[in-house]
């Protein structure tokens, strides 16, 4: 994560201040029709049939979510570590992802919008309930490997 984008979110943490991160007026234009929140079980919302497409910044976690939970295509959008590595397994080995691409190099939404970036992943994806059927194996050892799995699995080994 760039210094920036760091600053950014211990800001926005320390405050509480999540309009800061959304366009002007965004919350009021979209009153009724969005809810924002600081935490969720991602799990939980990646298996909502309501949930179409997944933007993810290809983090491990939440890349073993996704394959372990989620059948439709993940938009990657790699911060830094790992993350370029997973959002390319996503995209050419599984299939199941599209990094999000500017002058070959990992572009932030500020360099485009989050309409054209959906719009893509929907083109690309539109016969998504094609794709291949090895994705069933794959998320079966995912769900298994989750670090809330992980977790409990370690605090359960812990002697009393």
């Amino acid at each position: 994560m760039s210094e920036d984008a760091q600053k950014m979110s211990e800001d926005a943490h320390k405050s509480g201040d999540i309009e800061s991160w959304l366009p002007e007026n965004y919350i009021n234009r979209n009153c009724g029709k969005i809810k924002i929140i600081s935490w969720v079980d991602q799990v939980a919302v990646l298996k909502h049939k309501a949930v179409r497409v997944f933007l993810s910044h290809s983090g491990w976690n939440g890349t073993l979510e996704a394959m372990s939970s989620f059948e439709g295509p993940i938009v990657c959008l790699p911060l830094g570590a790992e993350q370029a590595m997973n959002a390319k397994i996503q995209e050419e080995y599984f299939k199941n992802g599209l990094r999000v691409w500017q002058n070959g190099r990992t572009c932030s939404l500020k360099d485009t919008s989050i309409r054209e970036v959906l719009r893509k992943a929907y083109n690309c994806f539109c016969d998504y309930s094609k794709v291949s059927c090895g994705l069933n194996l794959v998320s079966q050892f995912a769900f298994k490997n989750t670090s809330k799995c992980n977790l409990l699995h370690f605090i359960g080994s812990i002697p009393k």
